[in-house]
């Protein structure tokens, strides 16, 4: 019974909790399961069991035991699920130890060696394509304008020169390196992403820069690897700033009470120009004045005795000289209705029309500012 106990007790050696470590991870991604249910399955802190998963405090026998249990498998099964699977050894090519004089004819040994000369040739040739490949894409992955990070298992397995600008993470999961400290690692949705094996992007907070962060899974070689994109954005988020700014101010300036009402109707009397204070004045919207047939059918609406505007505004179109004309709401406010033509080359273009309250009037001078 001593005995038992004591081999109960035996700790694991480093590498063996490594590759226990990998086992759970490797497990957790093939089962779909979620990291944080599977902790409180186990009756351990989601916390941490992610600090223990990415070798940030260490385990104890008991602890793993849980784990296991609640994963239906023994300590020994996840141990062997995380040991790397072999790479199988090339066969060396066999040569003859010696060919013997009287069974194979002089020119045809030559021949033989001549033709096992070529094949390694060959060989040695396509090795140096290869090699010559790796360097190349190696080099163009360092040099990307973006900071890229490769995972292998949930551990940074490789990563480029902007990356490193970021964080130095080799060895180690994508949360040790991350800066954001808002984030909560058990319910952080780009670790929940690496741990499920999903496609994700998203907006995030690194330091004090934005970043869109876009995670690519794939598995190769028993392994399951995440290709992480990171962009830093505060550029972008500054001239968001700025256009944002400027929609502020013309929101301000469009709803300035003292901007007189205009519109513009072109030579073939379509509206093109129809201001918020227009809109405004006559409690309308933008698709109710298309045409001048429009206008004259506000004026009827909206004016006393509006025969005499919309005359005005014919015998401008017919003269090409500018026109005024005062007239009353409905409502009894008086306006003025100035009319001025745009011509060039003698020809007419268009009529831009003002509306202005009589204190807009004495501030604009009778229309002439």
């Amino acid at each position: 019974m001593e005995r038992k106990k004591k081999s109960q007790a035996k700790e694991m050696t480093r590498e063996e909790v490594g590759y226990f470590l990998v086992g759970v991870q490797t497990t957790i991604a093939e089962r779909g399961l979620v990291q944080k249910d599977l902790a409180l399955e186990a009756g351990v802190s989601p916390e941490n069991f992610s600090k223990v998963l990415n070798r940030r405090i260490g385990s104890s026998a008991k602890y793993r035991k849980k784990i296991c249990d609640a994963l239906s498998v023994t300590v020994e099964e996840m141990v062997m699920i995380g040991k790397p699977t072999p790479e199988p050894q090339q066969e060396a090519t066999k040569f003859p130890v010696a060919i013997p004089k009287d069974y194979l004819p002089a020119d045809e040994v030559a021949q033989y060696v001549a033709r096992v000369s070529t094949s390694l040739l060959d060989i040695s040739a396509s090795y140096s394509k290869i090699d010559a490949r790796l360097k190349y894409w190696q080099q163009l992955f360092e040099t990307m304008p973006v900071p890229v990070v490769v995972l292998r298992d949930g551990l940074v397995y490789n990563q480029n020169r902007r990356s490193r600008a970021i964080w130095d993470g080799l060895g180690r999961s994508l949360c040790s390196g991350c800066r954001d400290e808002k984030c909560k690692e058990y319910d952080c949705n780009i670790k929940d992403a690496i741990d499920k094996g999903k496609d994700i992007e998203v907006y995030k907070m690194i330091g004090d820069d934005y970043y869109k962060v876009i995670a690519t899974h794939f598995s190769a070689n028993n392994h399951e690897y995440t290709t992480i994109v990171i962009t830093p954005i505060a550029e972008c988020k500054t001239a968001m700033e700025k256009l944002t700014q400027l929609a502020d101010e013309r929101a301000f300036l469009e709803s300035n009470q003292y901007e007189a009402a205009e519109y513009y109707a072109d030579a073939n009397r379509r509206v093109s120009y129809c201001n918020h204070a227009f809109l405004r004045l006559f409690e309308i919207e933008r698709d109710d004045i298309k045409t001048t047939d429009d206008f004259h059918i506000l004026l009827s609406r909206k004016l006393f005795y509006f025969q005499h505007v919309a005359k005005a505004a014919d015998e401008v179109r017919m003269s090409k000289k500018p026109a005024e004309v005062v007239a009353k709401l409905t409502n009894n406010k008086t306006v003025h209705f100035i009319f001025k033509p745009h011509l060039k080359d003698g020809e007419l273009q268009g009529v831009m029309v003002m509306v202005l309250t009589p204190e807009l009037y004495e501030a604009f001078n009778g229309g002439e500012k």
